[in-house]
C-alpha cells in the first residue's frame, strides 16, 4: 500500500488574502488622500463605508481591526446573521444601501443606523411612523435618480429640493445627505462635471 504524501504548500504572497486586503486598502487611502487634497479637503475628512454584503459573518470583526467602522449591507437579513455573531456592535455604524421596501422599514430602522436609500416620501413617513414607535432619530439618505433611469428609484433631481424640504418636517428623520447612482455608459470625466 503507497502512502499518500501531503506536499507542504507555500502560500504565494499573491494569493494571500490577507495581504491582498491590504494592499487593496492601503490604495484606496492613497486615492482617497489624493482626492481629498485635490478637494481642499483632508483625510479624515472622508468616511468610507465599507459594502461587506455577501462576504462571511466574521467580515465585520476584521473590518475593525482595520480600522474600518463604517459598515454597509443591502440585505436585512445578512445583517441580522451578521449581529447574531458581532460582539461589538457599539464600534460601528451600519448602513443600509440597498432597496428598501416600506413593509421592511420596521425591521431596518431597528438594524440600521443610517439608511441610504429612501426613494420617495411613501417611504420617508414610514420610516418616521417606525422611528417613532421606537423612539429613534433615524439618519437617512435621499436617492436621488439622477440619470432619470426608468428601471431605477429615487427623487427627480428636479423635485430633490422640495422633497427634502418635505422629509425635513418628519420628526424622526434626519437627512445626512443624498445618494446617487450616476447613468451608465457616461464617460467618468463627464460625470464629474
Amino acid at each position: 500500500m503507497k502512502k499518500k504524501m501531503r506536499r507542504k504548500r507555500r502560500l504565494n504572497p499573491k494569493n494571500d488574502p490577507q495581504k491582498n486586503f491590504n494592499n487593496t486598502l492601503e490604495a484606496l487611502n492613497a486615492r482617497v488622500n489624493n482626492s481629498a487634497i485635490k478637494s481642499g479637503r483632508t483625510f479624515s475628512d472622508i468616511t468610507t463605508v465599507a459594502v461587506t454584503k455577501s462576504l462571511p459573518t466574521n467580515i465585520w470583526e476584521t473590518a475593525i481591526k482595520h480600522n474600518l467602522t463604517t459598515l454597509a449591507e443591502n440585505r436585512i437579513q445578512e445583517a441580522k446573521e451578521k449581529l447574531k455573531k458581532f460582539k461589538q456592535r457599539d464600534k460601528i455604524t451600519l448602513h443600509f444601501i440597498g432597496r428598501l421596501q416600506s413593509n421592511k422599514a420596521r425591521k431596518a430602522s431597528q438594524i440600521f443606523d443610517v439608511i441610504q436609500t429612501v426613494d420617495s416620501i411613501r417611504l420617508a413617513s414610514r420610516l418616521n411612523t417606525v422611528s417613532a414607535e421606537i423612539n429613534k432619530l433615524q439618519k437617512i439618505f435621499l436617492q436621488v435618480n439622477i440619470g432619470k433611469d426608468l428601471k431605477k428609484q429615487g427623487f427627480s433631481p428636479e423635485k430633490i429640493i422640495d422633497s427634502a424640504k418635505a422629509v425635513s418636517e418628519l420628526d424622526n428623520l434626519e437627512i445626512n445627505g443624498i445618494m446617487t447612482i450616476p447613468p451608465q455608459g457616461i464617460p467618468i470625466a463627464t460625470l464629474r462635471d
